[in-house]
């Protein structure tokens, strides 16, 4: 098995002009509305630039508590860490340039659902800071492979700082 390495970034006016201006990166966030109301309204003045991973039905039914996925630029990103620090809001994912907020949202939706021990459909809050750290460490290499897909790098924030979980940080026996 191989182990997770986590790497603690500094959360400064300098990342933001790396993550957010980057020529070779997109910066997206995957914001957990469950437990913060200022997402939804937030979310609604994006309009295309943000889209529940929810569909359909559920789209409608649970809007309150989704997960939204939005493309950050320097607004946003300046709206997240003023607005939404020290609450588990979900966390920023870095890609390739090229990937598009509708192309992360297909390989997201993958992960929505899984199968319980019953062998009943669940919700997997993967979007939710408190559970994608612990989700990829105890993942296999192939799950956190499929988990990663197109991105480069997870940037949660933790009681310990900002922690940059990079595809390459996979370090194999």
């Amino acid at each position: 098995m191989s182990q997770l390495q986590l790497q603690t970034v500094a959360f400064d006016s300098s990342l933001i002009e790396r993550l957010c201006c980057s020529k070779q990166h997109s910066l997206f966030a995957l914001l957990d509305s469950c437990d913060e109301p200022m997402v939804l309204s937030k979310v609604c003045d994006l309009g295309s630039n943000a889209v529940s991973l929810y569909r359909g039905n559920a789209e409608r039914e649970l809007m309150m508590i989704a997960p939204y996925l939005i493309n950050v630029r320097r607004v946003e990103f300046e709206w997240i860490v003023e607005k939404l620090d020290g609450t588990p809001w979900g966390y920023f994912v870095s890609t390739p340039r090229g990937i598009t907020l509708t192309a992360l949202r297909k390989h997201f939706r993958k992960f929505l659902l899984v199968e319980g021990p019953q062998g009943e459909e669940l919700y997997f809050r993967f979007y939710d800071p408190r559970v994608i750290v612990d989700f990829l460490e105890s993942a296999t290499p192939e799950e956190r492979d499929l988990f990663f897909g197109p991105i480069d790098t997870i940037f949660v924030n933790q009681q310990d700082g900002l922690i940059a979980v990079k595809r390459s940080s996979l370090v194999r026996p």
